[in-house]
């Protein structure tokens, strides 16, 4: 096993990965329960029983977590102090994706067969608005400092733009096909960047104006997309034929980079503590990292022995955690293991164990 990896057990697949700073307790989703787990010890401490848990979304003012129900059109809210389940709140149908605005305390539920985003008030842990918004809204994302929330419809290609004051949409959004996934740089002139899965492009949309600015080509079937606000670049994995991460420069709008991957990738997420990019490669059943300064590859293809969904970084950088289909544990990974002064350290083919 790779010096720094640990192990920890679940009792099934986990869905989801959260991490609550309050306390150092990472939540994992598995099979109708929260499994929480201490961050040091890298051991399970609970089970809370929930139904079909998915996406989690944690409020660090509150200490209050907030967890999907996929079969029970719910959201479960959950005491970071007391790991207990507080209640459950109803929302739309098939709930897809969750956010919370710390600033405001109001959480928003992008609810993928009822065309809604559903609002929930985190001092009642209540719904106070179910908010119509475009086909399928599969990803949402919040911007805390202008209080606007986007949301990406999945099937009529637009975002719509609600107000967090009025709880009205604002505006609908032309983007390219099969919006999948969008992030916000606020740092970068606050511009939101959306992945377009079926058009293998990401569309910029500028914050100040909500217009749509620019439609960027980029590999086959977009899935992600995160943001190095120190660098002001953007990286998209580039899920099917090209297998690629596509890296995006925020000031000129254009393709700087493409790097070869491993088969699939899908999830990738930024390090913004060590400029470091960790990218699942689903089919490969493997990660890669990249070094955010030199867009290099340290580590092609580190095979972690299951098909990687999830990726998730402590805040303090120091650790990365692999979650994945069909497997029964998280992989905890010592960011250590991956140094840029020595590219490729690892080899084209590395396994974890």
């Amino acid at each position: 096993m790779l010096p720094g990896t640990d192990i920890i057990n679940l009792d099934s697949t986990s869905y989801g990965i959260a991490f609550n700073p309050n306390n150092n307790l990472i939540y994992a989703a598995v099979f109708n329960a929260i499994s929480v787990i201490n961050g040091t010890t890298n051991r399970v401490v609970s089970n809370i029983p929930v139904d079909s848990p998915l996406v989690m979304s944690v409020n660090p003012n509150t200490n209050l977590i907030y967890v999907i129900n996929d079969n029970s059109d719910a959201v479960s809210v959950i005491n970071g102090t007391t790991n207990r389940l507080m209640t459950n709140v109803s929302v739309g149908q098939t709930p897809w994706d969750i956010s919370v605005n710390p600033n405001t305390n109001l959480i928003y539920v992008a609810n993928s067969d009822s065309n809604t985003t559903s609002v929930i008030d985190g001092k009642t842990n209540k719904v106070i608005e179910n908010i119509t918004v475009g086909q399928i809204p599969l990803r949402l994302a919040v911007n805390p400092h202008t209080n606007l929330i986007y949301v990406a419809n999945n099937k009529n290609d637009s975002v719509s733009v609600i107000d967090g004051k009025t709880h009205k949409v604002i505006e609908n959004i032309e983007v390219g096909n099969g919006p999948n996934d969008l992030s916000i740089d606020p740092d970068d002139d606050n511009m939101i960047y959306v992945a377009n899965y079926y058009g293998n492009s990401v569309s910029v949309i500028d914050g100040k104006i909500n217009k749509a600015v620019k439609d960027i080509e980029v590999g086959s079937s977009p899935i992600d997309v995160s943001v190095n606000p120190n660098t002001n670049l953007i990286y998209i994995s580039d899920e099917r034929s090209s297998s690629t991460v596509s890296v995006i420069d925020g000031a000129t709008k254009e393709v700087v980079n493409i790097i070869p991957v491993g088969d699939h990738p899908n999830d990738i997420v930024v390090d913004a503590k060590s400029d470091m990019i960790y990218v699942a490669n689903e089919q490969s059943r493997s990660i890669s990292v990249i070094d955010g300064i030199t867009n290099q590859l340290i580590v092609p293809d580190l095979k972690v022995g299951f098909e990687p969904s999830e990726l998730f970084i402590s805040p303090d950088g120091k650790t990365v955690y692999v979650a994945g289909k069909e497997n029964s544990a998280i992989l905890s990974i010592s960011a250590q293991s991956f140094s840029s002064s020595e590219p490729n350290v690892l080899g084209n083919s590395t396994s974890l164990y």
